[in-house]
């Protein structure tokens, strides 16, 4: 349902230009907008709830702690990582391999030797 309400949204941006909170501000009157707000805020939060939960219930089977130690360090763990943020350190990315160099044709062997841009054959 989500991914369906994502596609939507974003066809809707695609062909107006607005997005769906600007659509709401000129369609709806306050009292409602209030009320659809408060809405999407409680869904979210039952989402959330949902990945926390699985979090602790995770710890819980791995290494035995009880279920509100794994809620507590589960959001000790997503406060910790907003804080960094707010600090400027990035989120852990993965690392780039490096390349290694690319071997050279056989001499003979009929193939030309690549110059330029990679990806490009002259």
């Amino acid at each position: 349902m989500g991914l369906l309400f994502q596609h939507l949204c974003s066809r809707l941006s695609v062909v107006t230009g607005r997005n769906m909170a600007l659509e709401n501000r000129l369609e709806y009157p306050a009292n409602l907008r209030l009320l659809i707000w408060v809405s999407v805020e409680l869904a979210s939060i039952a989402a959330d709830l949902g990945y926390v939960m699985g979090t602790a219930t995770a710890l819980s089977i791995l290494f035995g702690l009880q279920l509100h130690w794994g809620v507590l360090l589960t959001g000790l763990d997503t406060f910790i990582a907003l804080g960094l943020q707010s600090f400027g350190i990035r989120k852990v990315t993965p690392r780039r391999r490096p390349r290694r160099p690319r071997r050279r044709a056989a001499a003979g062997s009929g193939a030309a030797p690549r110059t330029g841009r990679p990806g490009r054959r002259h």
